[in-house]
């Protein structure tokens, strides 16, 4: 909406497909993770079924998972069910999930080694901006928020304390089990499919390493749940453009779902999750939402500036320095050059603050589809321009730290 409002039809459709896009790849990645969970919680049951059922090497390139498109057939039967039969199912699982991951870290603090976080950062600064540029899907569970706004009963108030509060406790949750990881194992001997179980084996922690394989299969639903229902309803907004095919707009009469969104997603990430890995998945993530994000950063910047040229000319500057200056740190330029990027950056800060960012924000109409501008709202971002500055530079330094098939991908796509 954002895009479409403030750089027209088709930039809004080259963001809405990139969006989409890695919302499918993370269905995917999220399935097959769940699946080797999942195996491990049966096997620690001493329900014994083959560890194939949840990942078969075929070949370097094909990697192929049979309970990764079964988990999300059946979550697709979930969501096309309605939105309150999800819902209890997503609380009831949420629920379970923060309790054991809370019961684990405090469980498995007692089998710390300390040892294993000396050095802190073994690899450099730049490993850990490249790592948190790939799991910044992660983090997206405040956009599954925004995505259930027509939902909500009062989105005015309920959606920034939803999105706020979401955010904060992810990035509590996870820091502490990133802690308790790295403390556990060294971090060259983490495992890619299945760490904190592997990890809480090694330390003979075996009451843990069950309770993470039920609550890593309990999270990564719950995760995979919430995923697939915001995939639908952006297709559903999409569509209600113009951009897509109507029939993905179609909303059910009986059940007030878009049935026909939801099982495309559904078959999308089966075909994904098929064949591919975790591993090969997650390198073309992320790519795409931060792509979205941006333009959300530069649209709030040109409509509470009313699309002042020269202003958006300065943050033009601006978000090509920070380009600059995310590639130096990126390719580890001489110290000096980076310092000399960043205070560039910084500097352009100075003449877009003296513009005025009070203009009003702009609206759908109720018919035709329409622009008109409102001098009230019921929600305005705060701290213009700060908070879309940092925004749209946070964006670009972390798309900058991502793999180079990310950026092949977003050629392509």
């Amino acid at each position: 909406l954002y895009t479409i409002l403030a750089f027209g039809e088709f930039p809004a459709l080259l963001v809405g497909i990139n969006l989409l896009f890695d919302y499918h790849v993370g269905a995917a990645t999220i399935s097959r993770s769940m699946s080797v969970y999942f195996v491990k919680m049966l096997n620690g049951w001493h329900v014994q079924i083959p560890s194939e059922f949840g990942e078969y090497e075929v070949n370097s390139a094909v990697n192929v998972s049979v309970l990764a498109p079964f988990f999300l057939c059946v979550f697709t039967i979930i969501l096309v069910r309605g939105v309150k039969e999800s819902k209890w199912t997503n609380l009831v699982l949420t629920s379970l999930k923060i309790f054991i991951v809370l019961l684990v870290v405090i469980g498995g603090a007692s089998k710390v080694e300390a040892s294993n976080w000396t050095p802190l950062a073994p690899k450099g600064a730049s490993s850990i901006f490249s790592a948190t540029s790939t799991v910044f899907f992660s983090y997206i569970g405040f956009d599954v928020v925004a995505n259930a706004a027509e939902e909500a009963r009062n989105p005015s108030r309920d959606l920034p304390i939803a999105i706020v509060s979401s955010l904060g406790i992810c990035a509590l949750l996870y820091c502490l089990v990133s802690l308790i990881l790295t403390g556990l194992v060294p971090y060259q001997d983490i495992s890619e499919s299945a760490p904190l179980s592997d990890a809480l084996s090694t330390a003979k922690l075996a009451w843990g390493q069950q309770m993470i394989n039920i609550g890593a299969t309990v999270g990564l639903g719950t995760t995979l749940l919430t995923g697939m229902y915001a995939q639908s309803r952006l297709y559903l907004s999409i569509t209600r453009d113009g951009l897509l095919p109507q029939i993905l707009g179609h909303v059910s009469g009986t059940l007030r779902v878009p049935v026909f969104a939801q099982i495309w997603c559904g078959i999308i990430a089966a075909l994904l999750a098929t064949p591919f890995d975790v591993e090969a998945l997650s390198k073309f993530l992320s790519i795409g939402i931060m792509l979205a994000y941006s333009l959300v950063c530069w649209s709030i910047l040109s409509f509470r500036s009313a699309h002042n040229r020269p202003a958006l000319g300065w943050i033009g500057c601006y978000s090509l320095l920070a380009l600059c200056m995310s590639i130096s740190i990126r390719l580890q330029f001489p110290f000096y050059v980076s310092v000399i990027l960043v205070a560039a950056t910084l500097f352009t800060w100075i003449p877009i603050f003296r513009f005025p960012f009070d203009a009003a924000v702009p609206e759908r109409s109720g018919g035709g589809g329409m622009i008109a501008q409102s001098s009230q709202t019921t929600y305005r971002c705060p701290f213009v321009p700060l908070i879309p500055l940092l925004g749209l530079g946070s964006n670009i330094f972390m798309a900058v730290q991502l793999h180079w098939e990310a950026w092949v991908r977003l050629g392509v796509v």
